[in-house]
């Protein structure tokens, strides 16, 4: 898909300007300066001695435990003297698909080079295909304490692009699946309360180019132009110029010629931004999570309110396949009426993955002017520039409430279909494009 510049490039971008991964303050050096104040020069050891007020055999037992490996190390002796490592490298989690294993590799290198640690893991739908098929029932409903390891002590997660393959799991038995879930609302739940940043990086595959029925050469390009496009400051300011349209939003209301009609509340959720450059406020803010290609304005709707109707002309449904003309109805913001081509597909979905996940999670603005339909790649559909996407499930991690095991996008373009978004009553989006 890139060339090897490119792609060197692309890594460097993820590092550098998505994550900013590097060093982090050692939490032990936090923790000791509270009370050891002098340790922020360097001291020998009886200058250290003095200053403890400890005995000397005391004071031997506090520097050999921190200067041990499992505190940071927190002291490092050199030239006579103890110096207070205040600084440690990150470490990421590094999920990949075989398929773009080159990019993983190369932003691994980045990530070491700036001291961060990395732990690689390598999945794809075949493996998640093979896991359900071959684990024992009885064991599914399991949380795998090294799991459980990695997302309480993880700085940051990448995900290079690992769903290739939407029809994986038929004919596993709907029980397996369900069992799982209990297992992602747990790392959900880890995840959100420690506001773990996480990036997810779209990949092409061959096998989810002709699932859609649209040419690989035409998913690379579009997946290659929306990512690079992503990196612009265009692209950072047209999200910031959204932002402030929506800014002061109570409710929100989409109509279309298409018999579309939903509305819902979005008072005291805040506005949501999605560009490719780390963003330290917005982190505080509790927005943890990154897609690239980038480019939205998402809100998290509260979660009772949404009422109506919305059609989507074709929608991914994640290990069924492609629905078509799928037409939702919205009562409380439940889900309770799904009609269309292949409907039964996100029947099953929700069936699947049980409690809140047929509930309203997101309301989302595309805002990539690179973006392009692919009939489904939901990372580039749903930034596509003129579009609007509804989610249902989990929306806990950017200012909701709903703990899902799920996350559902449906991607609805405005510009064909004559359609409008209002904010508080007031036109604000015609036809896909800002109202001057």
């Amino acid at each position: 898909m890139f060339s090897e510049k490119e792609l060197d490039n692309l890594a460097q971008n993820i590092v550098n300007k998505s994550m900013q991964i590097g060093m982090k303050i050692n939490p032990y050096y936090a923790r000791i300066i509270k009370k050891f104040p002098w340790i922020k020069e360097a001291f020998s050891f009886n200058q250290g001695l003095k200053k403890s007020r400890m005995s000397e055999k005391q004071f031997k037992q506090f520097i050999e435990k921190y200067s041990k490996p499992d505190y940071g190390p927190l002291f490092i002796f050199k030239k006579g003297k103890y110096h207070a490592k205040k600084k440690v490298g990150e470490t990421i989690l590094l999920k990949y698909h075989p398929d773009n294993k080159e990019l993983a590799l190369l932003v691994r290198k980045y990530a070491w080079k700036k001291g961060a640690h990395v732990l690689m893991q390598e999945w794809s739908m075949k493996d998640a295909r093979e896991y359900f098929k071959t684990k024992p029932l009885g064991v599914l409903n399991e949380l795998n304490p090294v799991s459980k390891a990695i997302v309480e002590n993880i700085d940051k997660i990448i995900h290079l692009e690992t769903r290739d393959w939407s029809a994986w799991s038929k004919g596993i038995p709907v029980s397996k699946i369900q069992q799982t879930q209990s297992v992602f609302r747990r790392i959900n739940e880890i995840e959100d309360s420690r506001k773990v940043p996480w990036l997810l990086v779209g990949w092409p595959f061959k096998i989810s180019a002709k699932e859609k029925g649209i040419s690989f050469k035409f998913l690379e390009k579009v997946m290659r132009e929306s990512i690079q496009y992503s990196y612009t400051k265009d692209a950072l300011n047209l999200v910031r110029k959204y932002k402030k349209a929506f800014t002061g939003a109570r409710d929100i209301r989409i109509i279309a010629d298409d018999g579309t009609n939903l509305i819902f509340s979005v008072k005291g959720r805040r506005i949501n931004t999605d560009t490719a450059f780390y963003d330290e406020e917005r982190i505080k803010m509790g927005e943890v999570g990154m897609n690239v290609p980038s480019g939205e304005v998402f809100f998290a709707p509260v979660e009772d309110s949404a009422e109506g109707t919305i059609l989507f002309p074709k929608a991914v449904i994640p290990g069924e396949g492609i629905a078509e003309n799928l037409k939702l109805t919205f009562k409380k913001g439940v889900v309770k009426k799904i009609e269309g081509k292949n409907a039964v597909f996100l029947k099953r979905f929700i069936k699947k993955n049980g409690e809140d996940s047929d509930r309203i999670a997101e309301f989302g603005i595309g805002l990539n002017k690179k973006a392009k339909f692919t009939k489904g790649e939901i990372i580039i559909d749903e930034k596509i520039f003129g579009s609007i996407h509804v989610a249902i499930g989990w929306n806990k991690g950017f200012g909701g409430k709903t703990n899902a095991a799920s996350h559902l996008d449906f991607i609805k373009d405005l510009r064909n279909c004559n359609g409008k978004v209002f904010k508080n009553g007031e036109l604000v989006i015609n036809k896909g494009r800002l109202v001057a």
